[in-house]
């Protein structure tokens, strides 16, 4: 019933497999349960980094260890990237070019592919 009123389009197609097949669905609020279980696990994995960053955050030693971890984080990214503009890299992981997800290069590629490239 919820299902419907999140994604009619997805509940209408799975009512409809499911009278082809001549079963009922069970209940359920979402089309992906796997995706949705690792979504759940990421979003509390990041409340519990979040817990800990305001627990050392508390004192002032601790707001210099936060501020210094942020500072870092952001200077290894920065670093990564001037690297990558210095050797004018244009492929991620020698074969995955940005700005095209999911589809690798073809200079790379082992496998022939179905789309012109």
């Amino acid at each position: 019933m919820l299902l419907g009123a999140i994604a009619p389009r997805g509940h209408e197609l799975r009512t409809d497999g499911a009278a082809l097949v001549g079963t009922t669905p069970w209940q359920t609020l979402s089309l992906d349960p796997a995706g949705t279980l690792r979504a759940l696990a990421f979003l509390i994995t990041l409340l519990g980094v979040a817990l800990l960053g305001l627990r050392i955050a508390s004192s002032e030693r601790g707001r210099y260890v936060v501020l210094a971890g942020v500072a870092v984080t952001c200077g290894l990214a920065a670093a990564v990237t001037g690297v990558h503009s210095l050797l004018s890299a244009e492929t991620l992981y020698g074969s995955m070019r940005p700005g095209t997800p999911l589809r690798r290069s073809s200079a790379r590629c082992s496998t022939p592919t179905t789309s012109a490239a």
